[in-house]
């Protein structure tokens, strides 16, 4: 079955380490394309509504989901965020402030 992919852009500004809340309107996430960086480790942050405070999502033993980003330029496949399935809100945290305006391209079931 085909369906169409909708194209919802993140942003982490100059100096900074964190995107905006952003939601994912309940859609599967086909994939996540990452701009250049400046070298950075990624986690994200879910909420259930948009009110509610962001918190780290983590696996089952307590550690962070993170995706070793170095310097970007690539894309991640939907395997790789699954673990993203089934929360509202979210956001992409670096673990180093970006050095100019990034904006990553997010990639879901429209």
């Amino acid at each position: 079955m085909l369906y169409s992919v909708v194209e919802c852009k993140i942003a982490i500004a100059s100096s900074t380490t964190v995107s905006a809340l952003v939601d994912l309107e309940n859609r599967a996430i086909v994939g996540l394309v990452l701009p250049a960086l400046t070298s950075t480790n990624l986690s994200f942050k879910v909420a259930a509504n948009p009110t509610d405070t962001p918190v780290d999502l983590k696996n089952a033993d307590g550690t962070a989901i993170t995706i070793t980003a170095a310097t970007g330029g690539f894309a991640i496949d939907s395997d790789d965020l699954v673990c993203l399935a089934g929360y509202r809100w979210m956001q992409i945290i670096a673990s180093v402030a970006q050095a100019a305006n990034r904006t990553f391209q997010l990639l879901i079931k429209g």
